[in-house]
């Protein structure tokens, strides 16, 4: 008796795929600074009314598509020179740092993002601590490699002398200066 299976291919199928973490260039759309962003995109962003129009890789040959930015969007220069926009959500999440690769990746992650937009983590009080403290954003601008092996959980703190390690993937990597949201910055130094 023949077996009654089916194939699927990749292209059948939706697939998980991790993206290597790259660097963007960036500008934010405020409705007010079309000047800038002008400067940024060149002939590939225009005014249509109050609207911000953008020339998307997915216009097709004709530009039959309109990529509309609404205010408070970023508009990103890609790896290849392409041009889109992203709506601000996404594009924080997309800065959120991985403790889960290397220290290389992640220190060339959090130098491409500096200063603006800035990568960022969570800090999550320890469960097995008896705490009220609630979860705390922090902008993390410069990182630097320590060549210290590392065997904790990726995303363990460490605080020797004051200084600030995270460990990554296969080593400690030294926070030098950070912002604590919403409130002053600090600096490690």
């Amino acid at each position: 008796m023949p077996l009654d299976i089916t194939i699927h291919t990749h292209e059948d199928t939706p697939q998980t795929y991790r993206k290597k973490p790259v660097e963007v260039q960036a500008i934010k759309w405020t409705g007010k600074n079309f000047d800038a962003v002008k400067e940024f995109a060149g002939d590939n962003v225009a005014l249509d009314g109050d609207e911000l129009v953008i020339k998307t890789l997915e216009d097709g040959s004709k530009g039959q598509a309109k990529h509309v930015a609404t205010i408070g969007d970023f508009v990103i220069r890609g790896v290849a020179g392409e041009f889109y926009f992203c709506k601000p959500k996404i594009f924080k999440d997309t800065c959120r740092i991985d403790w889960e690769i290397s220290a290389k990746n992640i220190y060339n992650f959090v130098r491409g993002l500096s200063p603006i937009p800035s990568a960022w983590t969570t800090l999550v009080p320890n469960a097995d601590v008896t705490t009220s403290a609630a979860p705390v954003d922090l902008k993390i601008f410069k990182t630097q490699k320590t060549g210290r092996p590392c065997q904790e959980a990726h995303g363990t703190l460490l605080i020797e002398k004051a200084h600030l390690f995270v460990a990554a993937s296969d080593e400690w990597l030294e926070v030098l200066d950070l912002q604590l949201l919403p409130h002053g910055v600090v600096f490690l130094v």
